[in-house]
């Protein structure tokens, strides 16, 4: 039986993979390549920004809040998948 982690790594992967999808398919429509980190995700959710207490925390959310959007999502997803996997036995 699979891990837990699996499916919702497997949609973050693809999350990713459709956030180029849309600015592509922008770039072609208009010229312009709409960028579109992290940050901006994160406050279309409504969730308070994150705050931590220590600086170097706080550095590297900063951080993180502004990479792009696709390369979160598909890092993210590739990391539960590798955990969910490795909890489950692998694929066989």
């Amino acid at each position: 039986m699979r891990s837990a982690l699996v499916i919702p790594g497997g949609l973050l992967v693809v999350g990713g993979l459709a956030a180029v999808v849309w600015q592509y398919s922008m770039w072609l429509g208009d010229g312009h390549w709409y960028e579109l980190p992290f940050s901006v995700a994160w406050a279309w959710t409504g969730a308070p920004f994150p705050e931590a207490g220590w600086p170097g925390i706080g550095k590297a959310v900063l951080w993180v809040c502004g990479q792009p959007l696709s390369i979160v999502l598909c890092v993210s997803g590739w990391i539960l998948l590798f955990i969910g996997s490795a909890k489950s036995g692998g694929y066989s």
